[in-house]
Protein backbone atom coordinates (compact mmCIF):
# COMPACT_ATOMS: atom_id res chain seq x y z
CA UNK A 1 0.00 0.00 0.00
CA UNK A 2 2.71 2.28 0.98
CA UNK A 3 4.61 1.71 -2.17
CA UNK A 4 1.86 2.87 -4.01
CA UNK A 5 1.63 6.02 -2.47
CA UNK A 6 4.63 6.71 -2.58
CA UNK A 7 4.19 6.30 -6.56
CA UNK A 8 1.12 8.47 -6.68
CA UNK A 9 3.23 11.04 -5.41
CA UNK A 10 5.33 10.92 -7.77
CA UNK A 11 2.73 10.42 -10.81
CA UNK A 12 1.39 12.69 -13.10
CA UNK A 13 -2.05 13.45 -11.89
CA UNK A 14 -1.47 15.72 -9.38
CA UNK A 15 -5.57 15.30 -7.38
CA UNK A 16 -4.22 11.68 -6.94
CA UNK A 17 -1.03 13.04 -5.37
CA UNK A 18 -2.31 15.47 -3.14
CA UNK A 19 -4.75 12.42 -1.57
CA UNK A 20 -1.60 9.85 -1.06
CA UNK A 21 0.50 12.77 0.49
CA UNK A 22 -2.52 13.23 2.79
CA UNK A 23 -2.65 9.06 3.38
CA UNK A 24 1.23 8.72 3.74
CA UNK A 25 1.16 11.91 6.39
CA UNK A 26 -1.92 10.25 8.38
CA UNK A 27 0.19 7.29 8.78
CA UNK A 28 2.54 8.89 10.69
CA UNK A 29 6.13 7.48 11.72
CA UNK A 30 5.27 4.67 9.63
CA UNK A 31 4.12 7.11 6.03
CA UNK A 32 7.63 9.11 7.25
CA UNK A 33 10.04 6.17 7.48
CA UNK A 34 8.91 4.96 3.98
CA UNK A 35 9.08 8.22 2.72
CA UNK A 36 12.55 8.27 3.95
CA UNK A 37 13.46 5.04 2.52
CA UNK A 38 12.16 5.64 -0.76
CA UNK A 39 14.20 9.50 -1.05
CA UNK A 40 16.83 7.25 0.13
CA UNK A 41 17.17 4.95 -2.70
CA UNK A 42 16.30 7.48 -5.26
CA UNK A 43 18.96 8.16 -7.81
CA UNK A 44 18.71 11.60 -8.31
CA UNK A 45 19.91 13.67 -5.01
CA UNK A 46 17.48 16.83 -5.83
CA UNK A 47 14.90 17.26 -4.15
CA UNK A 48 11.63 15.34 -5.64
CA UNK A 49 7.78 16.06 -4.12
CA UNK A 50 8.67 13.29 -1.40
CA UNK A 51 10.73 16.07 0.58
CA UNK A 52 7.48 18.17 0.67
CA UNK A 53 5.52 15.32 1.87
CA UNK A 54 8.01 14.55 4.66
CA UNK A 55 8.23 18.20 6.05
CA UNK A 56 4.35 18.44 6.24
CA UNK A 57 5.00 15.31 8.99
CA UNK A 58 3.64 15.52 12.09
CA UNK A 59 3.84 12.59 13.78
CA UNK A 60 6.74 13.65 16.94
CA UNK A 61 7.51 9.25 17.11
CA UNK A 62 9.30 10.16 13.69
CA UNK A 63 12.26 11.83 15.36
CA UNK A 64 14.50 8.99 16.37
CA UNK A 65 14.70 8.35 12.57
CA UNK A 66 15.78 11.70 11.77
CA UNK A 67 18.54 12.08 14.08
CA UNK A 68 20.66 9.92 11.89
CA UNK A 69 19.67 12.16 8.79
CA UNK A 70 21.82 15.29 10.01
CA UNK A 71 24.44 13.32 9.01
CA UNK A 72 23.13 12.10 5.95
CA UNK A 73 25.33 12.53 2.28
CA UNK A 74 22.49 13.27 0.55
CA UNK A 75 22.22 16.98 1.45
CA UNK A 76 18.69 18.01 0.40
CA UNK A 77 17.30 14.94 3.07
CA UNK A 78 19.23 15.92 5.82
CA UNK A 79 17.98 19.79 5.42
CA UNK A 80 14.94 18.43 5.51
CA UNK A 81 15.60 16.67 8.48
CA UNK A 82 16.85 19.70 10.10
CA UNK A 83 13.85 21.71 9.37
CA UNK A 84 11.46 18.75 10.42
CA UNK A 85 12.58 18.71 13.84
CA UNK A 86 12.69 22.02 14.42
CA UNK A 87 8.62 22.00 13.17
CA UNK A 88 8.14 19.16 15.05
CA UNK A 89 9.54 20.68 18.31
CA UNK A 90 9.71 18.12 20.29
CA UNK A 91 12.53 18.60 23.11
CA UNK A 92 14.68 15.25 22.36
CA UNK A 93 15.28 17.11 19.32
CA UNK A 94 17.24 19.54 21.78
CA UNK A 95 20.57 17.44 22.20
CA UNK A 96 21.19 16.08 18.89
CA UNK A 97 20.75 19.84 17.30
CA UNK A 98 22.83 20.97 20.41
CA UNK A 99 25.78 18.43 18.95
CA UNK A 100 25.37 19.75 15.19
CA UNK A 101 25.94 23.23 16.30
CA UNK A 102 29.14 22.61 18.01
CA UNK A 103 30.02 20.77 14.71
CA UNK A 104 32.87 23.16 13.28
CA UNK A 105 34.02 21.22 10.41
CA UNK A 106 30.59 21.59 8.77
CA UNK A 107 29.36 24.92 8.81
CA UNK A 108 25.97 24.39 6.89
CA UNK A 109 24.97 21.66 9.33
CA UNK A 110 25.58 24.59 11.98
CA UNK A 111 23.35 26.90 10.50
CA UNK A 112 20.88 24.13 9.85
CA UNK A 113 20.83 23.54 13.54
CA UNK A 114 21.01 27.06 14.28
CA UNK A 115 17.35 27.32 12.31
CA UNK A 116 16.01 24.20 13.33
CA UNK A 117 16.82 25.87 17.37
CA UNK A 118 14.99 28.92 16.58
CA UNK A 119 11.89 27.83 15.01
CA UNK A 120 11.09 25.24 18.06
CA UNK A 121 11.42 28.13 20.27
CA UNK A 122 13.06 27.44 23.17
CA UNK A 123 14.40 29.09 26.01
CA UNK A 124 17.35 25.85 26.22
CA UNK A 125 18.57 26.79 22.76
CA UNK A 126 19.76 30.47 24.46
CA UNK A 127 23.24 29.54 26.19
CA UNK A 128 24.17 27.17 23.11
CA UNK A 129 23.49 29.67 20.19
CA UNK A 130 25.42 32.24 21.95
CA UNK A 131 28.65 29.98 23.06
CA UNK A 132 28.19 29.64 18.93
CA UNK A 133 28.84 33.00 18.14
CA UNK A 134 31.42 33.46 21.10
CA UNK A 135 33.65 30.94 19.43
CA UNK A 136 34.45 33.48 16.69
CA UNK A 137 33.63 36.42 17.97
CA UNK A 138 34.96 35.95 21.65
CA UNK A 139 33.50 38.74 24.26
CA UNK A 140 31.47 41.28 21.97
CA UNK A 141 30.80 43.82 24.58
CA UNK A 142 32.83 46.02 22.36
CA UNK A 143 31.25 45.20 18.75
CA UNK A 144 33.81 46.97 16.47
CA UNK A 145 36.63 44.78 18.07
CA UNK A 146 35.10 41.83 18.12
CA UNK A 147 34.13 42.29 14.19
CA UNK A 148 38.04 42.89 13.90
CA UNK A 149 38.86 39.63 15.03
CA UNK A 150 37.02 37.80 13.30
CA UNK A 151 37.57 39.50 9.82
CA UNK A 152 41.10 38.76 11.10
CA UNK A 153 40.79 35.07 11.36
CA UNK A 154 38.55 34.76 7.88
CA UNK A 155 41.37 36.91 6.10
CA UNK A 156 44.11 34.13 8.13
CA UNK A 157 41.96 31.58 7.66
CA UNK A 158 40.94 32.00 3.92
CA UNK A 159 37.41 30.63 5.26
CA UNK A 160 34.35 32.92 5.43
CA UNK A 161 32.37 29.87 7.72
CA UNK A 162 31.87 32.38 10.79
CA UNK A 163 30.26 34.67 8.47
CA UNK A 164 28.20 32.03 7.23
CA UNK A 165 27.02 31.28 10.70
CA UNK A 166 26.60 34.63 12.53
CA UNK A 167 23.68 35.28 11.06
CA UNK A 168 21.49 32.25 10.87
CA UNK A 169 22.74 32.13 15.16
CA UNK A 170 21.80 35.66 15.31
CA UNK A 171 18.28 35.12 13.15
CA UNK A 172 17.58 31.90 15.97
CA UNK A 173 18.18 34.25 18.65
CA UNK A 174 15.85 36.78 17.73
CA UNK A 175 13.24 34.04 17.13
CA UNK A 176 13.96 33.68 21.24
CA UNK A 177 13.50 37.46 21.85
CA UNK A 178 17.09 38.02 21.87
CA UNK A 179 18.76 40.31 19.91
CA UNK A 180 22.36 40.41 21.21
CA UNK A 181 24.10 39.72 17.58
CA UNK A 182 22.37 42.90 16.62
CA UNK A 183 25.40 45.30 16.96
CA UNK A 184 27.98 42.80 15.68
CA UNK A 185 25.35 42.48 12.25
CA UNK A 186 25.17 45.76 12.11
CA UNK A 187 29.19 46.39 11.70
CA UNK A 188 29.42 43.42 9.48
CA UNK A 189 26.59 44.67 7.25
CA UNK A 190 28.23 48.28 6.98
CA UNK A 191 31.78 46.09 5.79
CA UNK A 192 32.31 46.11 2.38
CA UNK A 193 34.33 43.28 1.31
CA UNK A 194 35.17 44.98 -2.11
CA UNK A 195 37.53 47.64 -0.20
CA UNK A 196 39.37 44.94 1.92
CA UNK A 197 41.63 41.79 1.16
CA UNK A 198 38.93 39.66 1.70
CA UNK A 199 37.29 40.25 -2.05
CA UNK A 200 38.68 37.22 -3.28
CA UNK A 201 37.03 34.88 -1.26
CA UNK A 202 34.65 32.12 -2.35
CA UNK A 203 31.10 32.63 -1.34
CA UNK A 204 32.53 36.41 0.76
CA UNK A 205 29.64 38.37 -1.06
CA UNK A 206 26.99 35.29 -0.17
CA UNK A 207 28.27 35.48 3.31
CA UNK A 208 27.53 39.31 3.15
CA UNK A 209 24.22 38.63 1.42
CA UNK A 210 22.96 37.03 4.36
CA UNK A 211 24.47 39.08 6.86
CA UNK A 212 22.20 41.66 5.04
CA UNK A 213 19.18 39.45 4.50
CA UNK A 214 19.46 38.92 8.59
CA UNK A 215 18.57 42.27 9.47
CA UNK A 216 15.28 41.18 8.64
CA UNK A 217 14.85 39.79 11.66
CA UNK A 218 17.19 41.41 13.87
CA UNK A 219 17.85 44.67 15.23
CA UNK A 220 20.93 46.85 16.26
CA UNK A 221 21.98 50.44 16.43
CA UNK A 222 22.78 52.06 13.23
CA UNK A 223 20.80 49.63 11.15
CA UNK A 224 19.74 52.09 8.81
CA UNK A 225 22.79 53.48 7.75
CA UNK A 226 24.44 49.93 7.14
CA UNK A 227 21.34 48.92 4.98
CA UNK A 228 21.59 51.96 3.49
CA UNK A 229 25.35 51.58 2.78
CA UNK A 230 24.85 48.11 1.44
CA UNK A 231 21.89 49.95 -0.82
CA UNK A 232 24.62 51.50 -2.77
CA UNK A 233 26.47 48.17 -3.72
CA UNK A 234 26.32 47.08 -7.09
CA UNK A 235 25.25 43.21 -6.32
CA UNK A 236 21.71 42.95 -6.95
CA UNK A 237 21.33 40.38 -4.53
CA UNK A 238 22.34 42.56 -1.38
CA UNK A 239 20.71 46.02 -2.41
CA UNK A 240 17.62 43.28 -2.40
CA UNK A 241 17.66 42.03 0.66
CA UNK A 242 18.69 45.91 2.14
CA UNK A 243 15.51 47.04 0.12
CA UNK A 244 13.31 44.67 2.10
CA UNK A 245 14.83 44.90 5.55
CA UNK A 246 14.08 48.90 5.02
CA UNK A 247 10.94 47.95 3.84
CA UNK A 248 9.92 46.40 6.95
CA UNK A 249 11.36 48.52 9.28
CA UNK A 250 9.19 51.21 7.55
CA UNK A 251 10.89 54.50 8.79
CA UNK A 252 10.55 57.67 7.08
CA UNK A 253 14.00 57.16 6.55
CA UNK A 254 13.27 53.99 5.06
CA UNK A 255 11.14 55.85 2.34
CA UNK A 256 14.22 58.88 1.58
CA UNK A 257 16.88 55.58 0.97
CA UNK A 258 14.41 53.59 -1.07
CA UNK A 259 13.32 56.63 -3.12
CA UNK A 260 17.05 57.00 -4.33
CA UNK A 261 16.86 53.96 -6.23
CA UNK A 262 13.18 54.73 -7.97
CA UNK A 263 15.38 55.64 -11.35
CA UNK A 264 18.32 52.98 -11.24
CA UNK A 265 18.93 52.47 -14.81
CA UNK A 266 18.80 48.74 -13.23
CA UNK A 267 15.30 47.64 -14.38
CA UNK A 268 15.60 45.14 -11.50
CA UNK A 269 16.98 47.53 -8.78
CA UNK A 270 14.36 49.76 -10.06
CA UNK A 271 11.26 47.50 -9.84
CA UNK A 272 12.35 46.45 -6.49
CA UNK A 273 12.96 49.95 -4.90
CA UNK A 274 9.20 51.38 -5.78
CA UNK A 275 7.69 48.14 -5.08
CA UNK A 276 8.82 48.31 -1.50
CA UNK A 277 8.53 52.22 -1.85
CA UNK A 278 4.72 51.02 -2.27
CA UNK A 279 4.46 48.68 0.65
CA UNK A 280 5.47 51.31 3.21
CA UNK A 281 3.65 54.19 1.34
CA UNK A 282 0.51 52.31 0.18
CA UNK A 283 1.36 54.76 -3.37
CA UNK A 284 0.33 52.23 -5.83
CA UNK A 285 1.36 54.16 -9.01
CA UNK A 286 5.22 52.96 -8.12
CA UNK A 287 4.09 50.04 -10.37
CA UNK A 288 3.51 52.21 -13.61
CA UNK A 289 5.54 54.79 -15.16
CA UNK A 290 5.49 57.23 -12.78
CA UNK A 291 8.47 59.63 -13.27
CA UNK A 292 10.56 59.88 -10.41
CA UNK A 293 10.73 63.31 -9.86
CA UNK A 294 6.52 63.08 -9.23
CA UNK A 295 7.03 60.18 -6.83
CA UNK A 296 9.64 62.25 -5.22
CA UNK A 297 7.52 65.53 -5.23
CA UNK A 298 4.43 63.03 -3.18
CA UNK A 299 6.92 62.42 -0.68
CA UNK A 300 7.91 65.51 0.05
CA UNK A 301 4.55 66.91 0.12
CA UNK A 302 3.48 63.82 2.32
CA UNK A 303 6.42 62.83 4.75
CA UNK A 304 4.75 64.86 7.43
CA UNK A 305 1.93 62.94 7.70
CA UNK A 306 4.70 59.84 8.66
CA UNK A 307 6.40 60.38 12.35
CA UNK A 308 9.79 59.49 13.43
CA UNK A 309 10.17 56.44 15.14
CA UNK A 310 6.88 54.94 13.56
CA UNK A 311 6.57 52.22 11.02
CA UNK A 312 4.13 52.43 8.50
CA UNK A 313 3.03 49.91 5.79
CA UNK A 314 0.35 50.34 3.03
CA UNK A 315 0.55 54.62 3.95
CA UNK A 316 -0.65 53.54 7.97
CA UNK A 317 0.87 52.69 11.31
CA UNK A 318 1.59 48.74 10.80
CA UNK A 319 -0.63 46.31 12.55
CA UNK A 320 -1.65 43.25 13.11
CA UNK A 321 -5.13 43.72 11.91
CA UNK A 322 -3.98 45.71 8.28
CA UNK A 323 -1.11 42.93 7.98
CA UNK A 324 -3.67 39.75 7.48
CA UNK A 325 -6.07 41.96 5.93
CA UNK A 326 -3.51 42.84 3.03
CA UNK A 327 -4.11 38.54 1.90
CA UNK A 328 -7.64 39.39 0.44
CA UNK A 329 -5.68 42.20 -1.82
CA UNK A 330 -2.38 40.23 -2.84
CA UNK A 331 -3.12 36.60 -2.12
CA UNK A 332 0.06 36.02 -4.74
CA UNK A 333 2.37 37.29 -1.59
CA UNK A 334 0.49 34.61 0.97
CA UNK A 335 3.54 33.43 1.71
CA UNK A 336 5.75 36.69 2.62
CA UNK A 337 2.12 37.85 4.52
CA UNK A 338 2.88 35.07 6.72
CA UNK A 339 6.50 35.62 7.73
CA UNK A 340 5.55 38.75 8.28
CA UNK A 341 2.76 37.67 10.78
CA UNK A 342 5.18 35.59 12.47
CA UNK A 343 7.68 38.13 12.71
CA UNK A 344 5.70 41.04 13.94
CA UNK A 345 3.41 38.71 16.13
CA UNK A 346 5.49 35.31 16.91
CA UNK A 347 2.96 33.48 15.42
CA UNK A 348 4.05 30.50 13.17
CA UNK A 349 0.77 29.85 11.31
CA UNK A 350 2.68 27.16 9.25
CA UNK A 351 2.08 25.26 12.57
CA UNK A 352 -1.32 25.63 12.54
CA UNK A 353 -2.02 24.67 9.26
CA UNK A 354 -1.66 21.01 9.93
CA UNK A 355 -4.12 17.89 10.41
CA UNK A 356 -7.63 18.58 9.76
CA UNK A 357 -6.82 22.14 8.85
CA UNK A 358 -4.04 21.24 6.60
CA UNK A 359 -6.76 22.63 3.72
CA UNK A 360 -7.31 26.31 5.08
CA UNK A 361 -6.03 28.58 3.03
CA UNK A 362 -3.51 31.17 4.54
CA UNK A 363 -6.21 34.30 4.96
CA UNK A 364 -9.04 32.17 6.50
CA UNK A 365 -6.42 30.49 8.75
CA UNK A 366 -5.16 34.18 10.02
CA UNK A 367 -8.65 35.40 10.38
CA UNK A 368 -10.02 32.83 12.56
CA UNK A 369 -6.78 33.21 14.26
CA UNK A 370 -7.62 37.23 14.67
CA UNK A 371 -10.92 36.93 15.55
CA UNK A 372 -10.49 33.98 18.05
CA UNK A 373 -8.81 36.68 20.35
CA UNK A 374 -5.78 34.84 20.96
CA UNK A 375 -4.02 37.14 18.99
CA UNK A 376 -1.66 39.72 20.65
CA UNK A 377 -2.77 43.30 20.86
CA UNK A 378 -0.01 44.96 19.60
CA UNK A 379 1.06 48.56 19.87
CA UNK A 380 0.23 50.05 16.18
CA UNK A 381 3.72 51.26 14.26
CA UNK A 382 5.30 49.62 16.58
CA UNK A 383 8.70 47.42 15.72
CA UNK A 384 8.12 43.73 16.40
CA UNK A 385 10.80 41.40 15.54
CA UNK A 386 9.14 37.61 16.51
CA UNK A 387 6.65 39.48 18.81
CA UNK A 388 8.87 41.58 20.82
CA UNK A 389 8.59 45.04 20.71
CA UNK A 390 12.02 47.34 19.43
CA UNK A 391 13.55 50.33 20.02
CA UNK A 392 13.93 52.62 17.17
CA UNK A 393 14.99 55.67 18.93
CA UNK A 394 18.81 54.33 17.96
CA UNK A 395 18.57 52.73 14.51
CA UNK A 396 19.64 55.87 12.58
Amino acid sequence: MIETLIAEVLGEDPQAAERAASTLIELGAEGGRALIAAIQSEESMAPSPLHNVLLAMEDPALLPDLVPLLDSYHVDLSIAAFELMGTLGDERALEPLFRALEDDFQVSKQRCAADALGHMGRSEAVEPLLLAARNHLGDWNDPDAAVKRVLAAVAEEGLTDPLMLLPAVATALAQLGRHDLGPVLVRLAAFDPATSNLADLDDIYIARSRTIAALYYVTGPGMVSALKKAAREGDSEIREEAFAALAYLGLPESVEILLDYVDDPDFSVRERARGWFDLVTGQSQCFDETPPDELRAWWKNNAKHFASGVCYRRGMPQTLRGLIGEFDGAPILASYLVRDIYLISGKDLRRDRRGKRRSLDWSTLAKQWLQSGKAPVLKAGGLYKYGVLCDTDNLI
